[in-house]
């Protein structure tokens, strides 16, 4: 399989080959607030005083937790040429009911990476 693979990539018109693995998979908790309600500070006189109070004011009322699947994916970018690694990175994604949605939304973090880094040119 992988002489078969190689002699493809060879073949093609490709520049450059990207291969994703999974490396780890988590469970991660988070806490989601549903209501809350807000409990006026006592009195003030300046704006300040009132304005560090108003951030501890504000009780939540329901809350429930999620569970989340957290993939972490390393992504490596070789020259077909020479086989030379050109670019490697990992990231940390939330598995999604949708794989498709789950997929074109790595694809797109992954594209926006890419071009920040200057491994790919602007299309």
């Amino acid at each position: 399989m992988e002489g078969e693979l190689r002699q493809r990539i060879r073949e093609s018109t490709l520049d450059a080959v990207l291969v994703v693995r999974p490396k780890e998979v988590r469970q991660e908790s988070q806490e989601v607030v549903t209501g809350g309600f807000y409990v006026p500070p006592p009195g003030y006189y300046t704006f300040w005083p009132f304005w560090n109070l108003a951030y501890t004011s504000v009780y939540s009322s329901a809350s429930y937790i999620k569970q989340n699947t957290v993939i972490r994916a390393e992504c490596n970018i070789y020259n077909v040429k020479d086989e030379k690694l050109i670019w490697s990175g990992e990231s940390d994604t939330m598995m999604e009911k949708s794989f498709e949605k789950m997929g074109k939304g790595y694809a797109q973090s992954l594209y926006n990476q890419l071009k920040k880094d200057k491994v790919i040119s602007k299309k």
